[in-house]
């Protein structure tokens, strides 16, 4: 496969990096991700990278080499033809384990204080409006950021993911740049809340993302925790979007026909929104909440679109244990089943139901081709245990 700026990729079963000429230059082939191939084998995602025959002037930016890709696994397509080079012994190569990201509040510097950022925003359509940063202004950003060296450095992380156009990749990005579907079921039933019931309360909201429904809640006067896996969506998504929502709202004349306008946001104003940023690994933060004091945990926890691997249905279900108050309520929006995925709907609340700390309740449906339900997490005991018993939940 050739794109226009003259990259290829290709799709074989070995991890061995090899040399091999194209036309006139010769190339670098490297492999970028493991993936399946339709045989359940491994196979690896090679991006060629041109050897440069001139100095180092000469050699392509980045945005130059822009990369898409498909799995092709037929010994007769060219593009994807193995090496002849490469020796039969190679062929095979254990899937690397992805290092957790650590689990961290974040601080944000005087230098990342000082920055204006220049926005093209979207009106969502909710039963009340929310406000979040499109998706191609942040894929503009990180493209032209990588050109002008503008980009801080937890937002690099987000280039190989915006320019392979990627929706996910198991323990390293966990789809947090777009906006999925249950995200906007869960602002709609939020909607239907009486305002005092999101007023002054203490929101945790994981597996944000754009978090559409953690800044409902934070411009209805709540204090929202937001969580993501990875710091770079906090930075270009949720942390615009939370201004967006508060403090740099639109005004109605600026929203253009198409729902679009332009807002210019200052980050000197994040210590004017009554809002917190975490990053890091599910299992880990559940560690880290632990030991928290009845009084700092949350009378909301919200997470929508989080169940799709039912290997992290338990750091889930352990992150909710941990920091829902007793009186508080927990919101799971998800749909019923996620195609080519091993989470659904029925296996998170079997868990629910297996560990009998939580009445589950469904509050919100939307009979759709794939089905959306909204579920209700409330303690069955409301009574806090005392530390010395304090039940505790294995965090892998």
């Amino acid at each position: 496969m050739k794109t226009s700026a003259g990259s290829r990729i290709l799709a074989v079963a070995s991890k061995r990096v090899f040399r091999r000429g194209m036309g006139s230059t010769a190339c670098l082939w490297l492999p970028v991700a493991a993936c399946a191939t339709p045989a359940g084998k491994t196979g690896w995602i090679f991006a060629h990278r041109p050897i440069a025959q001139g100095p180092a002037s000469a050699l392509p930016s980045r945005t130059a080499i822009i990369m898409s890709f498909r799995f092709a696994f037929a010994a007769d397509d060219e593009d994807t033809a193995v090496d002849p080079s490469i020796p039969n012994e190679t062929v095979s190569a254990p899937v690397p384990v992805p290092v957790l990201a650590p689990a961290k509040l974040l601080e944000f510097d005087d230098h990342f204080k000082a920055r204006q950022l220049d926005v093209i925003a979207e009106v969502v359509e909710t039963t009340l409006p929310v406000f979040r940063r499109s998706l191609a202004d942040v894929k503009l950003h990180v493209a032209r950021g990588d050109a002008d060296d503008d980009l801080d450095p937890a937002e690099r992380d987000a280039q190989n993911i915006v320019f392979d156009q990627t929706d996910l990749i198991g323990g390293v990005y966990e789809g947090g740049l777009k906006t999925w579907e249950c995200s906007i079921d869960l602002v709609n039933y939020l909607s239907t809340w009486e305002s005092e019931d999101i007023k002054s309360k203490r929101v945790f909201e994981i597996g944000c993302g754009s978090a559409l429904p953690g800044v409902f809640c934070l411009a209805g006067g709540a204090h929202v925790d937001f969580q993501d896996y990875n710091e770079h969506v906090l930075r270009l998504v949720t942390l615009p979007n939370a201004l967006l929502n508060t403090i740099s709202r639109p005004l109605r004349e600026d929203v253009a026909a198409n729902n679009t306008f332009d807002k210019e946001l200052s980050f000197r104003d994040i210590d004017t929104i009554s809002a917190r940023f975490w990053s890091g690994d599910w299992g880990l933060l559940a560690s880290h909440f632990e030991h928290v004091v009845p009084s700092q945990k949350y009378d909301i926890v919200l997470t929508s679109e989080t169940i799709y691997a039912a290997e992290s249905h338990r750091k889930l279900y352990n992150l909710i244990y941990r920091t829902l108050s007793r009186t508080g309520k927990a919101l799971v929006a998800a749909k019923d089943v996620y195609f080519g995925c091993s989470g659904s709907l029925f296996d998170f609340l079997q868990l629910v139901q297996k560990e009998g700390h939580f009445r589950a309740t469904s509050v919100f449906v939307v009979p759709d081709t794939v089905r959306r339900e909204i579920v209700m997490l409330e303690w069955i005991d409301p009574i806090e245990p005392v530390a010395s018993t304090f039940r505790s939940l294995a965090v892998n």
